[in-house]
Protein backbone atom coordinates (compact mmCIF):
# COMPACT_ATOMS: atom_id res chain seq x y z
CA UNK A 1 0.00 0.00 0.00
CA UNK A 2 2.95 2.25 0.66
CA UNK A 3 3.45 2.80 -3.08
CA UNK A 4 -0.21 3.77 -4.11
CA UNK A 5 -1.72 6.94 -4.33
CA UNK A 6 -5.25 7.90 -4.47
CA UNK A 7 -7.19 11.04 -6.12
CA UNK A 8 -11.29 11.47 -6.57
CA UNK A 9 -11.35 10.76 -10.24
CA UNK A 10 -12.16 13.49 -12.61
CA UNK A 11 -12.51 15.76 -9.97
CA UNK A 12 -14.44 18.63 -11.48
CA UNK A 13 -17.16 15.77 -12.68
CA UNK A 14 -17.78 14.53 -9.17
CA UNK A 15 -20.41 16.52 -7.29
CA UNK A 16 -20.94 15.60 -3.59
CA UNK A 17 -23.17 16.36 -1.13
CA UNK A 18 -23.57 15.62 3.15
CA UNK A 19 -26.59 15.13 4.87
CA UNK A 20 -26.06 13.68 8.52
CA UNK A 21 -24.29 10.15 8.20
CA UNK A 22 -24.61 9.74 4.62
CA UNK A 23 -23.19 11.22 1.30
CA UNK A 24 -24.63 11.45 -1.99
CA UNK A 25 -22.29 11.94 -4.77
CA UNK A 26 -22.83 12.64 -8.41
CA UNK A 27 -20.44 11.46 -11.08
CA UNK A 28 -20.92 13.60 -13.63
CA UNK A 29 -18.98 11.53 -16.45
CA UNK A 30 -21.49 8.04 -15.81
CA UNK A 31 -24.26 10.51 -14.85
CA UNK A 32 -24.43 7.91 -12.15
CA UNK A 33 -25.48 8.90 -8.55
CA UNK A 34 -24.27 6.98 -5.28
CA UNK A 35 -25.16 6.47 -1.44
CA UNK A 36 -22.42 6.79 0.47
CA UNK A 37 -21.63 5.93 4.16
CA UNK A 38 -19.96 9.07 6.31
CA UNK A 39 -16.63 7.71 6.05
CA UNK A 40 -16.75 6.90 2.52
CA UNK A 41 -17.91 10.07 1.69
CA UNK A 42 -15.70 11.84 3.94
CA UNK A 43 -12.68 9.68 2.22
CA UNK A 44 -14.02 11.07 -1.42
CA UNK A 45 -13.93 14.54 0.34
CA UNK A 46 -10.58 14.81 1.35
CA UNK A 47 -9.44 13.32 -1.96
CA UNK A 48 -10.96 16.19 -3.56
CA UNK A 49 -9.54 18.95 -1.92
CA UNK A 50 -6.25 17.75 -2.45
CA UNK A 51 -4.13 18.89 -5.46
CA UNK A 52 -1.92 15.74 -5.14
CA UNK A 53 -2.76 12.28 -5.43
CA UNK A 54 -2.59 10.87 -1.48
CA UNK A 55 -1.10 8.08 -0.57
CA UNK A 56 -3.51 5.74 1.91
CA UNK A 57 -0.69 6.86 4.90
CA UNK A 58 -1.29 10.27 4.47
CA UNK A 59 -4.92 9.81 4.40
CA UNK A 60 -5.41 8.31 7.66
CA UNK A 61 -3.33 11.45 8.87
CA UNK A 62 -5.85 13.68 7.77
CA UNK A 63 -8.91 11.65 8.34
CA UNK A 64 -7.23 11.08 11.83
CA UNK A 65 -9.81 13.41 13.83
CA UNK A 66 -12.87 12.73 11.40
CA UNK A 67 -15.72 11.70 13.67
CA UNK A 68 -17.31 10.43 10.86
CA UNK A 69 -14.56 8.32 9.92
CA UNK A 70 -13.29 7.35 13.59
CA UNK A 71 -16.79 6.16 14.33
CA UNK A 72 -16.68 3.21 11.36
CA UNK A 73 -13.38 1.93 12.88
CA UNK A 74 -13.99 -1.35 14.86
CA UNK A 75 -10.54 -1.72 16.30
CA UNK A 76 -7.74 1.02 16.89
CA UNK A 77 -5.29 -1.02 15.21
CA UNK A 78 -3.52 0.97 12.31
CA UNK A 79 -3.40 -2.54 10.43
CA UNK A 80 -6.96 -2.74 10.63
CA UNK A 81 -7.65 0.90 9.82
CA UNK A 82 -5.07 0.69 6.59
CA UNK A 83 -7.03 -2.38 5.55
CA UNK A 84 -10.76 -0.83 6.12
CA UNK A 85 -9.55 2.09 4.49
CA UNK A 86 -7.75 0.56 1.58
CA UNK A 87 -11.42 -1.84 0.51
CA UNK A 88 -13.35 1.60 0.46
CA UNK A 89 -10.56 3.32 -1.40
CA UNK A 90 -11.15 0.03 -3.75
CA UNK A 91 -15.30 0.15 -3.54
CA UNK A 92 -14.97 3.55 -4.71
CA UNK A 93 -12.75 2.89 -7.78
CA UNK A 94 -14.94 0.11 -8.61
CA UNK A 95 -18.08 2.45 -9.04
CA UNK A 96 -15.69 5.05 -10.82
CA UNK A 97 -15.39 7.87 -7.80
CA UNK A 98 -11.29 7.13 -7.15
CA UNK A 99 -8.53 6.71 -9.18
CA UNK A 100 -5.41 4.74 -7.84
CA UNK A 101 -2.03 6.43 -8.91
CA UNK A 102 1.55 5.56 -9.10
CA UNK A 103 3.33 8.46 -6.92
Amino acid sequence: MAHEAWSAAGQAGVALREWGDEWVAYAGATGHTHLLSAAAGQVLSEMGRSEQPLTPTALLRVLEGSPSFNANKSVDDATAQESMLRAMLLELARIGLATMRSP
